[in-house]
């Protein structure tokens, strides 16, 4: 019989008891326990049915590990009876795993890969969790598994656990309905049973102005954009060329539908629709890299447009008013006020662990420079592409030595956003806001697990950085809205089936 070694917080026994009976989908905020809930669900299911296995599912090697870890440390389930199974594990080795371990922690890809090879024998689990279960839309691996699981299953359970679902109630009702779940089981900080475990976080929005020669850049950039919608709006695919009316998204589903009719009705004329969204497409991302980054990627950018073949690189390559914005990006030397900002906030809080996030790998590595030349102890924490890539066993040696204290701060991209347990961090700082709800929340999610946390972003005035905070603020308020009515009872007087 497997035990506990901690004691459970009321409100996880509660959600616990819940998810004994019915697949679930807990949603709790970052750093309440959600791994201690599925522990508990694990050892309950193993103790019921001492024939059955259990597998564990987190997207990364770093997380599916983390969770193996804490299942051995805080129970009395034995190391010797687990496996981490991954694309690096050779198939004929896993094979073997599977008959021998009662407890699989595997990425998705790898379970999704031995199902269709009919290695691992799914008749055999009783359970499954699903980790960061958000990701189980359109074609992610989840979704398949499950389908899989319930249907070869003798005793099927699912557990499915996120921060944050979806930030609509069709995206929760997608995920629940692609996990087979019945009920949903949220928390909020605010709930009685949890209030007492949350830290307070201090939410700091600064303001920057854009300075004279970055706002030249953008001046010049805007004509560019407005030349390029101009042609989209006599090509009758958009009613205006005012940019401020229309959005990245608007272009990008033109483009798709674009794309849709060249294939299904073989209309030539979307080559020229196609080549203009394109280009419409790379100025915006040259706006956005300007006002939120900076110099050095929106350079980086330049350099890619510089080298590309296609129609809408070269159309722009002969634009006069974005070679202007080319022009004097090459020549300035003046750099976006957030980077000043961020080492007068780290020089102010010289003695507090910091995260520091940002959206773009050359931003980063402009940070790490700009604070090791200020003597600043740091590192680089970033995912596996590219050269600067870090493999997932260098991700945790990095962890490690923050833990030890080696250096206080970390400056990270999207890869340390989600489930990884980061040591304690005293301050978050957003060096950009991101317009999703579900990365907002597993930021501010790094912060104040053991005492109170404070969080900066870092905003540029009248730019789409103030779109893209309050894009992401409104979708969590409505996500919250959307988990209160998917309760339980709504779920389980319905049936999930009924109303998807």
């Amino acid at each position: 019989m497997y035990k506990l070694k901690i004691t459970p917080r009321l409100y996880q026994e509660k959600l616990f008891a819940k998810a004994v009976n019915k697949n679930s989908l807990i949603v709790l905020p970052t750093g309440l326990g959600k791994t201690l809930i599925a522990l508990m669900l694990t050892i309950h299911r193993l103790n019921k049915r001492p024939e059955s296995k259990a597998l564990i599912l987190a997207p990364t090697k770093p997380l599916a590990d983390q969770h193996m870890k804490s299942f051995i440390n805080d129970s009395t389930i034995k190391e010797k009876e687990c496996a981490l199974l991954t694309g690096a594990v050779k198939p004929e080795e896993r094979g073997g795993e599977y008959k021998k371990r009662r407890i699989i922690f595997a990425t998705p890809q790898t379970i999704e890969n031995d199902i269709i090879t009919r290695r691992i024998n799914l008749s055999d689990y009783a359970l499954i969790v699903f980790d960061e279960c958000h990701r189980a839309v359109g074609e992610y691996a989840y979704c398949f598994i499950s389908k899989e699981f319930l249907k070869h299953s003798k005793n099927p359970r699912i557990l499915s656990i996120t921060a944050s679902p979806g930030s609509t109630k069709e995206k929760i009702k997608e995920v629940c309905n692609n996990l087979s779940i019945t009920q949903v089981l949220y928390r909020s900080e605010k709930d009685s049973d949890v209030k007492p475990y949350i830290k307070k976080k201090l939410i700091n929005r600064i303001y920057l102005e854009l300075p004279s020669e970055l706002n030249e850049i953008l001046k010049s950039l805007n004509k560019s954009l407005s030349t390029g919608l101009k042609v989209l709006k006599d090509l009758e695919v958009i009613d205006t060329h005012d940019a401020r009316k229309i959005s990245k998204r608007n272009v990008l589903a033109i483009q798709s539908q674009a794309v849709k009719q060249l294939q299904d009705e073989r209309d030539v004329n979307m080559y020229s629709v196609m080549s203009g969204t394109a280009r419409v497409i790379k100025v915006m991302h040259a706006l956005e890299l300007l006002q939120t980054q900076g110099l050095a990627p929106l350079r980086n950018y330049f350099n890619g447009l510089k080298r590309q073949k296609a129609k809408a690189a070269k159309s722009l390559m002969n634009d006069l008013d974005f070679r202007q914005a080319m022009s004097i990006a090459f020549s300035t030397e003046e750099e976006h006020p957030k980077f000043n900002e961020l080492l007068k906030i780290l020089k102010l809080n010289p003695d507090k662990t910091s995260l520091i996030f940002t959206q773009y790998r050359v931003t980063a590595e402009r940070i790490i420079e700009l604070l090791k030349s200020e003597g600043i102890s740091t590192h680089l924490f970033v995912g596996q592409r590219g050269k600067s890539g870090m493999t997932q066993k260098k991700q945790l040696e990095v962890l490690d030595k923050f833990r030890a204290g080696e250096y206080k701060i970390i400056v990270s991209t999207s890869v340390s956003e989600e489930g990884l347990d980061i040591p304690r961090i005293d301050m978050a700082i957003f060096f950009e806001p991101v317009p999703s709800a579900l990365r907002s929340v597993q930021r501010r999610g790094r912060v104040g697990r053991a005492k109170t946390g404070s969080v900066y972003v870092l905003i540029t005035k009248g730019t789409i950085d103030e779109k893209y905070y309050w894009s992401a603020y409104y979708k969590e308020k409505r996500m919250k809205n959307a988990l209160r009515e998917l309760s339980s009872d709504e779920l389980e007087q319905r049936k999930l089936s009924k109303f998807l």
